[in-house]
Parts: structure tokens; sequence; C-alpha cells
């Protein structure tokens, strides 16, 4: 009897999971006309393709963080790019791990939100990959910002979205004599260590000005005189570093030390202390009403140290 009774319950079950497998339907095919449609329609509503919710900037090599909720069901990450680089974007599941989302990519605003009409979507990288992934090359120097949902619009599960970009040109100068500008606001000009902050009219780099920043504590002294947390901390003022450590042992724009500090660090009516307002026998930043300044009015003469103080002294003459 016990036999029959379990026979019986194994069949059944059998019955029950072939019948389940049998009536499972294949996910049905992307169709991308169709999904712009939907995004149109939910066009202006407070959680959508065109207004998801922005987590912040990525920077090419990172890895971005996101989660769904019922009130997030679109979310954002918006970066800068060049004209002609080569764009990499993919999805990366985290929990579940069969979670299955879509990329869109769009242009962004200054503020990373979309703008315009998607430039490109992708659902599945092949058949039995469900992470989405796009490549994509920048049609224009311009923020741009990948908005990642799930297929089927739910509201839970994890994800990750990583970011590479590949340049291929080279980066604009700036600087020198002239103190040519970069040719775009997102921009600042960074020096190599060796160009001494560009003083003797070397050139610098263009470089991006970054939107995220990490925590870690490598204080740097700024081309401005100031000191920041980190590099990157600089960069996103539009700074670029002079050197490592704090501007308190060295007076910016003189290359002067000065110990223990120097005072005033270095600095004249909010602006670089030069040599020509700097008092090197006591280290302060001052307007120096001698020679250095004032010039020498007979000729013959050369502006020089004389005991404690500057004065004119005749070519060839011994103070």
């Amino acid at each position: 009897m016990v036999r029959k009774v379990l026979t019986g319950w194994v069949i059944a079950a059998c019955l029950a999971g072939c019948a389940a497998q049998v009536g499972q339907e294949p996910k049905a095919e992307f169709d991308v006309a169709a999904d712009d449609a939907v995004i149109g329609a939910s066009e202006g509503l407070a959680d959508s393709a065109t207004r998801p919710t922005i987590l912040g900037a990525l920077e090419s090599g990172e890895l971005g963080l996101g989660g769904f909720t019922r009130t997030k069901k679109y979310i954002g990450f918006y970066f800068d790019a060049n004209e002609g680089d080569e764009i990499t974007l993919e999805t990366t599941p985290r929990n579940p791990v069969d979670l299955d989302t879509v990329l869109i990519l769009y242009n962004a605003t200054s503020s990373g939100r979309p703008s315009g009409a998607s430039l490109a979507v992708n659902d599945d990288i092949s058949d039995n990959n469900l992470l989405s992934k796009i490549e994509f090359t920048a049609e224009a120097t311009r923020r741009y910002v990948a908005v990642v949902r799930r297929y089927d619009r739910g509201t839970s599960g994890t994800f990750g979205l990583s970011l590479n970009i590949t340049s291929h040109s080279e980066p604009a100068v700036c600087g020198g004599r002239g103190g040519v500008r970069c040719p775009s606001e997102t921009q600042f000009c960074e020096f190599a260590p060796e160009d001494n902050c560009g003083r003797s009219d070397a050139m610098g780099t263009c470089r991006e000005i970054p939107t995220a920043f990490p925590r870690n504590m490598h204080p740097v002294c700024g081309c401005d005189g100031e000191t920041y947390t980190n590099p990157t901390y600089a960069a996103g003022e539009g700074v670029s570093v002079d050197y490592e450590g704090s501007c308190s042992a060295m007076c910016p724009a003189t290359g002067v030390s000065c110990s223990p500090t120097c005072p005033g660090s270095g600095r004249i009516n909010g602006r670089p202390c030069h040599r020509g307002n700097f008092n090197e026998r006591t280290c302060t930043c001052e307007p120096l009403a001698d020679c250095r300044t004032l010039g020498c009015e007979s000729e013959g003469t050369t502006c020089q140290l004389c005991w404690a103080s500057y004065a004119c002294i005749p070519n060839g003459a011994v103070c």
C-alpha cells in the first residue's frame, strides 16, 4: 500500500514538472521600435527612461553600482567623452545572478540627464547571455548618460555598470607664453611635475575635470597655492598639482622654502605671490617698494642685494 502511494506521488510530481517545462514560453524577441514607443509614452513621468534616477558620474575603468525599487526602475550614470572615443558599456548582474537588463545610451545635459532620442539600445549580448552591452563611437565631445532597467521593468535586483573609453586622439595642449586655453569648459590644464605649473612658459595638457572623487588622503599642493585632499580633488577644481604634500612647506610661485611654514600661504590679495613681491629674508608675501619692483632710474646701475635690502648699485661696484 505504501509503495503504491509513493509511486503515485512520484508520477504526479514528474507530470507536474514536465507540464511546467513544456508550458514555459521562450523570452520574446526584443523589439527596439516597440520599446521606444513605451519609452515615448512614459516621457515626462517621474520614473522613466527619459527621467531616470541619476546615481552620479562614471570614469573610464570604473564600475557603477545600482539597484531597482518601486520608485527607481530606471537608473542612470553619466560620463564625458571626446569625439571619436570608443565607448564600451556593459552591465553585470549582482542579485539575482540571472538578472535580465536593458541598456540605453543618450546624449546628456550638463546635469547628466537624458537629452533627445536614444543613441543606442541593447537587451542581450547573445541568446545565452542576458547581460547588456553597448559599443559606441562618440559623435561629439560632450556628456553622455547610460540608463539601465530590467527587461520586464521590474522593481528589484542589483547590478553593476562598467565603462571603458578608448581615445585615439591626441589631447590638446595649453598654457605656455600665450596662455593657451583648453577647447572645452569641462577640461583643465594639467602640468607635469617637471613643468613647475607652467612657469618658464612650459606647455600643459588638457584633461577632463573629474566628477567622481576617491576618499583617500594624499595631500597635494595645487598650482593655485591651495592644499587639496588628493590629486583628483585638485583636478575637480580645475587645478594642476604643483608638488606632493601640503603647501605650507614651500611658498607658491617662488620655489622658496620657508621653515616651518610660509606666512600668509605665500599669497597676496588672493593671488599667488611671485618673486617681485616676495621678501625672501622674512619669508613673507608683501608689496616691496624697492628696486626689484620699481627698477633703477640711473643708467649703468643694477638692482642688487646690499646688506639687508636691495639697492641700485653701479655696475661693477661692490656693496
